[in-house]
């Protein structure tokens, strides 16, 4: 944190960090940490968490493409919104207008569009989500407009084993919260583990 916090301090331009991950890697952890951190320690508004899931296609438009099964998969989130919020935080301005950014609520299971609004002022911009270092495209335009990408080193079967504990808070059954897992989150997960490599520092949360 202290490494993190000279940088900002010393630099004349925002700093963005990309966080990536299995599922249930501890992104969102890690992302509020660091955005709850900064903003203590250089105040309000100094930092801001944008999380990939608020890009993710709304269930109508998943149901539409008969895809909804494997919402979290790549090809379920809306790549090139992300890209573009993300290139439009990368070229904010201190006195610019604010961004707007979706958010996922948990509790409609859908994205909520704008619901968070990064000022120009702000510092850094923290950005988690699965898909950050994937190379195929839109994907790949997302790299370059991360100052540095953080890949969390999980245990695969430890964090498929919370993602079902998700599963059973959720409302599912056992049975049926594991052939979710099977049919999507292990596929998933599977496809972002390679991705490891490109990142620039890897980092082990302790459960």
């Amino acid at each position: 944190m202290d490494e993190l916090l000279e940088r900002l301090r010393q630099g004349a331009t925002r700093w963005m960090a990309g966080i990536v991950g299995v599922p249930e890697a501890g992104k969102s952890t890690l992302a509020a940490a660091l955005t709850e951190g900064v903003c203590q320690r250089l105040g309000a508004g100094a930092a801001a968490w944008v999380a990939m899931d608020g890009f993710h296609g709304t269930n109508a438009q998943l149901d539409a493409r008969g895809v909804r099964a494997r919402k979290g998969a790549p090809f379920t989130y809306d790549a090139e919104a992300c890209v573009a919020t993300l290139r439009a935080l990368r070229c904010q301005q201190p006195a610019g207008a604010a961004v707007g950014v979706p958010v996922y609520s948990r509790e409609l299971h859908e994205p909520m569009a704008g619901a968070l609004q990064i000022a120009g002022t702000c510092r850094l911009v923290v950005v988690e989500g699965q898909y950050l270092l994937l190379e195929d495209p839109p994907w790949n335009a997302i790299p370059p407009l991360l100052d540095e990408a953080w890949y969390l080193d999980a245990d695969r079967e430890a964090a498929l084993a919370r993602v079902l504990a998700r599963h059973l808070r959720g409302g599912n059954d056992r049975p049926h919260a594991q052939r979710r897992i099977d049919a999507n989150d292990r596929l998933n997960a599977q496809r972002i583990e390679p991705t490891r490599r490109p990142a620039d520092r890897i980092v082990a949360l302790s459960w």
